[in-house]
């Protein structure tokens, strides 16, 4: 009678696999291993043998590992900026990954984040350094990610600075507690319940990441945050210590070592004038309408900045060097280099062999040019020399 049972079983999966419902299979799945971590996890497996790739990540009541980013450690909903709307954020031991509407989906290593950055948002009333009423938590990365067939360089979540999460994510229980699972075990224990949400998801991030995020220092640049316009969107530029950030469409962070040289582009007007940042390893970089005040803050900004990265670089007019090396400006320089010590005249020999005529005094004829008075007047000479005929000159040494 159990063989016969067992024989029944084994066709029914057989005849879910026929009839292509993936319901029953998983029911029967689940049925035969005990419980359904045990049956996602043999389907991933099956997945990824099939496609040769990353599986499919399957919904699930039960933690499990995660496509190459190993055990989760916690869930929450948040807002984001860049890529725009509401995800389901997966922090796990390898990395995170979010979960979107209509399938958008993407993940990243934490071995990819080059820069955390906390960044309050403009407020006119707030003053610089004071606490913000919301921010922008960005994860600069080394690699884009994908989402659609839009590239995304940052991540960019929209943090509440006063309002409280509905409730604290909590972490997976498991004995094999990782060296992030258990930083944020610890944060979210001292964590308190009315903790703002820009303080709970930054704290995460940070215990995930194991260092701080930077923050606008008055050290690096003398203002906060600067009203700019990129290309056709309105944004701030918030100068920082490790480089230069737009927000927040299109996020873009520009590294100090990648900084070159910035300058006032030729456009001024009423609202301001363009900023051009030359980059070392990508094309140029403009930024539109920024105040006079503020563009000479960033002007020094990244000057001070791009010099500690690159500090040999020369960064003055490269058209002068050419006008330097350019044979046509020696001929233009008036005056000989080394003055004679002596004055000299020329005078012909018929002017001083007769004393009587001019009392035994040489006549002065005309003073000899300086040698780097050029072509044009070398010509000059000749032609005064044709008016004696072809009588021989002399020099003589006037004291």
């Amino acid at each position: 009678l159990g063989q016969e049972i067992a024989k029944e079983k084994q066709m029914t999966m057989e005849d879910a696999v026929k009839e292509k419902n993936g319901n029953q299979l998983a029911e029967l799945l689940t049925a035969k291993l005990g419980n359904k971590a045990e049956a996602l996890k043999l389907l991933q497996d099956s997945l990824a043998a099939l496609s040769g790739e990353a599986p499919v990540v399957l919904e699930a009541d039960a933690l499990v590992a995660g496509p190459g980013l190993g055990q989760e450690i916690a869930k929450l909903w948040v807002s984001s900026a860049a890529p725009k709307g509401r995800f389901e954020i997966t922090l796990t031991e390898e990395g995170l990954r979010a979960q979107g509407a209509a399938s958008r989906s993407f993940q990243f290593q934490w071995s990819d984040v080059l820069h955390f950055l906390k960044l309050p948002k403009w407020e006119h009333s707030r003053k610089a350094g004071a606490a913000a009423k919301s921010y922008w938590l960005v994860l600069v990365l080394e690699q884009p990610f994908s989402l659609g067939k839009q590239q995304h360089q940052c991540l960019v979540l929209n943090a509440n600075g006063l309002k409280a999460l509905e409730k604290l994510p909590t972490p997976a229980d498991r004995a094999d507690h990782g060296p992030r699972q258990l930083r944020c075990s610890q944060t979210l224990e001292a964590l308190d319940s009315c903790a703002a949400e820009v303080t709970v998801l930054s704290q995460l991030l940070q215990a995930c990441l194991d260092r701080k995020a930077l923050e606008p220092e008055r050290s690096a640049c003398a203002v906060e945050a600067v009203q700019a316009w990129a290309d056709v969107d309105e944004g701030h530029i918030y100068p920082l210590s490790a480089g230069l950030c737009f927000l927040p469409k299109p996020a873009i962070f520009v590294p100090g070592e990648d900084m070159l040289q910035a300058e006032a582009g030729p456009r001024r007007g009423p609202r301001g004038g363009d900023l051009i940042l030359h980059r070392v390893h990508s094309k140029q970089v403009k930024f539109q309408q920024i105040a006079a005040g503020d563009m000479t803050a960033l002007l020094s900004y990244i000057s001070a900045l791009a010099s500690q990265y690159h500090p040999s670089e020369a960064r003055d007019d490269p058209t002068l060097e050419e006008e330097e090396d350019d044979s046509d400006f020696e001929d233009e320089v008036p005056g000989p280099s080394h003055p004679p010590a002596k004055k000299r005249r020329a005078v012909t020999r018929s002017q001083t062999s007769g004393k009587a005529a001019n009392g035994g005094t040489p006549v002065l004829v005309q003073d000899l040019p300086a040698p780097s008075r050029g072509k044009a007047e070398k010509e000059e000479e000749s032609d005064d020399a044709d008016d004696f005929g072809e009588e021989e000159s002399d020099i003589e040494d006037v004291e």
